[in-house]
């Protein structure tokens, strides 16, 4: 069974302030980054096992991030525009993947390789 899915309201704007946030609630280590993402509309996608978080920002377009649990394919959560207005940051699991509606800018937080 999957885990639910927890959502986080970041208020910052800048790539170095969302990295402090995420690095300050303990969800990655200092080697992380942060990459923005082109979105492809519909498809399930599958951030890469050193995804730690996806962010998605809503403030200056719209649409939604639904996630699923890839096992059984059922809705289990996401990130909608009419009640997540602004970014919010969704700590991810491997066990999920997602599908864009609309045109949500997003961005994955990665764990430094070694």
């Amino acid at each position: 069974m999957s885990q639910g899915v927890q959502k986080i309201t970041i208020s910052v704007s800048s790539d170095d302030e969302i990295l402090g946030i995420v690095k300050s609630k303990g969800i990655c280590d200092e080697s992380a980054t942060l990459r923005w993402i082109p979105v492809n509309i519909g498809d399930p996608t599958e951030p890469s096992s050193e995804t730690a978080a996806v962010i998605v920002d809503l403030t200056t377009s719209r649409g939604a991030l639904r996630i699923y649990d890839k096992s059984t394919d059922s809705l289990i959560g996401g990130v909608f525009m009419d009640v997540d207005s602004g970014r919010t940051m969704v700590p991810w699991s491997n066990s999920w993947c997602f599908r864009a509606s609309g045109s949500p800018r997003l961005a994955y937080i990665e764990m430094g390789k070694k």
